[in-house]
């Protein structure tokens, strides 16, 4: 089978390919094929450390979670499909799983059939709904009340938007007039996730709550696997949780 790869903020498709080596290569000795992107934006990476292990370019698939940038992402994988595909599946880090899931919901809202079979996706955070313009709004209502924008608010909802880091790291974000709002079970409930997922993530993970909530986005819940290690937003580099990976990826992909 033959898997689209998307890297995370900071990242690229060659520090990706690295990052998952532990995972593909077992993979890749079943015959199975791991194509990796780069996203079309130069970026700072999220943590100094990025820079003092992998070279440049370190770029995101968007900046801002603004509705022009926010498309031109969705639009970029919909030509990758086009032009490299089919692919069976997506394997993607944090914002790779972002947009990736993004593009299948705007395809289930449109009535259309998924880009991919199948799933995996590590350190995965809510994706932004192009039909809600609301999110810069939500998102300073949270900075007002002094609660991490990462985490639960509200006692109820969690954060619909983008962590203080992403400020702190694109300052004109802030000047900019409208932001989308993430898809969340609460507010958007018809939207399901369509295919198997394998959904990785860090009990550490400041983003694990929204990991969690599009983890049971499922239409159906046999559809739904969760790996849960206890490492923070990263791609896991231990080799018993990898396995473990790999080895679900096997079976997963075995039963389509």
């Amino acid at each position: 089978m033959k898997l689209l790869c998307l890297h995370g903020v900071g990242g690229n498709a060659q520090m990706f390919e690295a990052q998952t080596n532990q995972i593909t290569s077992v993979l890749k000795s079943y015959g199975h094929e791991f194509d990796f992107y780069d996203g079309a934006m130069d970026c700072e990476p999220p943590d100094d450390r990025i820079k003092q292990i992998y070279p440049p370019p370190y770029l995101a698939f968007y900046k801002s979670p603004i509705p022009e940038d926010v498309a031109d992402a969705v639009d970029l994988i919909e030509s990758i499909i086009e032009d490299e595909g089919p692919f069976d599946g997506i394997l993607g880090f944090s914002q790779g799983c972002c947009v990736a899931t993004s593009l299948m919901f705007e395809r289930q809202k449109a009535n259309t059939k998924p880009p991919f079979r199948f799933g995996v996706f590590i350190g995965a955070s809510l994706p932004f709904n192009a039909d809600d313009l609301s999110g810069k709004e939500v998102w300073e209502d949270i900075a007002a009340s002094g609660k991490d924008p990462r985490s639960e608010f509200a006692g109820e909802l969690e954060l619909l938007q983008s962590g203080k880091e992403f400020i702190l790291n694109n300052p004109d974000t802030v000047n900019e007039p409208v932001w989308l709002r993430r898809y969340h079970s609460l507010t958007t409930p018809a939207v399901k996730l369509q295919i198997p997922i394998l959904h990785v993530m860090g009990s550490a993970d400041p983003y694990v709550r929204q990991a969690r909530t599009l983890a049971s986005m499922h239409e159906n819940a046999y559809d739904r696997l969760v790996i849960e290690h206890a490492g923070a937003h990263e791609v896991p580099r231990d080799a018993a949780t990898n396995n473990k990976i790999a080895k679900h990826m096997l079976v997963m992909m075995g039963m389509l």
